[in-house]
């Protein structure tokens, strides 16, 4: 029963510190929605899967964009 006791509260003490670390960093710049959109004209500039992805004709989806 102590070894069970002690891999929970092992756990339970990483999933706060992760939480804790998580909740502190800054959001990465990344995922802006302005950075999903430039990603977006890039990749119509580039070309980038133009069978059937953003650079087909009368595509219609986001994109890179994940942001409402």
């Amino acid at each position: 029963m102590k070894v069970f006791l002690g891999v929970v509260a092992t756990i339970g003490v990483a999933w706060v510190l992760s939480s804790l670390a998580r909740s502190a960093a800054p959001k990465s710049r990344t995922l802006t929605k302005e950075w999903q959109e430039d990603s977006n004209r890039i990749a119509r500039e580039k070309n980038i899967n133009p069978i059937h992805g953003i650079s087909s004709e009368g595509y219609k989806g986001k994109g890179f964009v994940q942001n409402n």
